[in-house]
């Protein structure tokens, strides 16, 4: 079983930069690269952060554009 590592404070809003980051490249590419699901999981998670198991939205192009744009306010 994969052990989950918090993740420190200070460490989050440069990690969800790095994710938001490489996530805006991949939905420029076509076809979608299967590590954007991946990378969209992970934004979706750090913005709809919350316990119990994540409910996902469908991983469209269109889903993962408005990801990046909702979490741009995030990274002030």
């Amino acid at each position: 079983m994969v052990r989950r590592h918090r993740i420190a404070e200070e460490e989050v809003r440069p990690v969800v930069r790095a994710v938001r980051r490489c996530l805006a490249e991949m939905v420029e590419l076509d076809p979608l690269p299967g590590d954007a699901y991946s990378l969209f999981t992970v934004l979706w998670r750090f913005k709809e952060h919350r316990t119990g198991p994540p409910h996902y939205p469908d991983a469209t192009r269109g889903a993962m554009v408005s990801l990046i744009t909702e979490t741009a306010d995030t990274l002030g």
